[in-house]
């Protein structure tokens, strides 16, 4: 947990998060489809004395979405290609 915590932090915006939750097998756990918001409050000086969580949606993700659909053209060339599951 520690890990995954730590790579959420260090690669929140390189795009490789949501890498992660599919090696990981996690993107149907409830906590990873929420897109959330921090909202600070703040004191007279401008520091950060408290924050609310605000949820802004709910991502769908399906047992489908671990795995990414080949081209169509690349299911056809041979019969025994079938499409990953779901696509």
């Amino acid at each position: 947990d520690e890990i995954r915590r730590e790579r959420a932090v260090e690669l929140s915006y390189e795009s490789h998060r949501w890498m992660d939750i599919r090696r990981w097998k996690l993107g149907t756990q409830e906590k990873y489809k929420l897109k959330t918001e921090i909202i600070f409050d703040r004191n007279a000086e401008g520091k950060p004395i408290n924050f609310i969580e605000r949820v802004l949606r709910t991502k769908v993700f399906e047992d489908k979405h671990y795995w990414l659909p080949f081209p169509k053209n690349d299911t056809e060339i041979y019969e025994g290609f079938p499409q990953n599951p779901g696509w």
